[in-house]
């Protein structure tokens, strides 16, 4: 499974109780009779390099309330099919997330490219008849429609970008975010996933959102200068407010990568806290975990 819980539950092999007698063998006689319910966890999307170590601060936030569980990118994972659309990811990932939480309402949130994964996830659900109670875009926007996916060589603009961003990190010497970042399989996985962020048609919905755009621009020298596409970034709510009908904005400190990263965190997680609330309960069966999560 690509599942790891960053917040207060470690999840490994997430597993859902289908009677109502308690898991704990010291107490066989115990029975769950009526109206136990939990915070619904919130499930969270990397951005295109598809690891979940940079998101751990945002998840030992105490303030969330609640579960937080990211996915890594099935791509890192040998003998698999590469997947090569935001479609073929959401099937992947809606499997893990069903297997977790079989009913709504869900949460869910993703940041940069991982926004658009969370999108479309919430578009499926809905479309199974199920309720996704808030969608969060974590400083994402969509590609601007119609323009060409060629640029220079990819793999020599992905090691640009990827280098610039593992730059930014190196200077958060505490976060675990610098550990990851050098990877062999880094490189081809970040590639496949903008492959599918510029293929990605975005669609209405009607699912509640709240975008929270990060107050500091967009890092200078990130996108290697031979990339063609331009992002839909210069707008108040980058181009969201036509495709979201129930849309909030809110700001919060930090850029594109350092809103996830101490001290710009512990605002984040306040601000998620206050979006979210202590609502959204789900039945305790559908909300039990086990086992240790796999690190990325």
């Amino acid at each position: 499974m690509s599942t790891e819980a960053i917040g207060q539950v470690r999840v490994g092999n997430a597993f859902t109780q289908t009677h109502s007698r308690l898991p704990n063998a010291t107490a066989p006689c115990a029975e769950v009779l009526a109206g136990w319910k939990v915070p619904a966890p919130l499930f969270l999307i990397p951005g295109a390099t598809g690891k979940t170590s940079y998101l751990k601060a945002l998840g030992a936030q105490p303030g969330l309330h609640r579960p937080v569980i990211a996915f890594r990118s099935p791509n890192f994972d040998a003998g698999n099919t590469p997947l090569l659309s935001v479609q073929d990811i959401v099937a992947h990932f809606l499997k893990e997330i069903l297997s977790i939480q079989p009913q709504g309402p869900y949460l869910l949130a993703g940041h940069s490219f991982g926004g658009l994964v969370a999108y479309e996830i919430a578009q499926q659900l809905t479309e199974r008849g199920q309720q996704v109670a808030h969608l969060i875009l974590l400083d994402t926007f969509p590609i601007k429609q119609g323009q060409s996916q060629e640029g220079e060589d990819p793999e020599v603009m992905a090691n640009h970008e990827i280098s610039r961003v593992r730059e930014i990190f190196s200077m958060y010497t505490d976060s675990p975010v610098a550990a990851y970042l050098p990877d062999p399989r880094l490189n081809a996985v970040y590639r496949t996933n903008l492959k599918a962020f510029m293929a990605y048609d975005v669609r209405p919905t009607e699912v509640p959102t709240t975008l929270l755009r990060a107050r500091d621009e967009f890092p200078a020298g990130i996108m290697h200068p031979g990339r063609t596409a331009s992002l839909e970034c210069t707008t108040p709510s980058f181009g969201w407010a036509e495709l979201c009908r129930q849309l909030t904005i809110l700001e919060v400190p930090g850029d594109h990568f350092t809103l996830l990263l101490p001290p710009h965190v512990e605002v984040l997680g306040t601000t998620l806290h206050a979006v979210l609330g202590d609502g959204h309960l789900i039945p305790w069966e559908a909300g039990i975990f086990k086992g240790e999560g796999r690190s990325a």
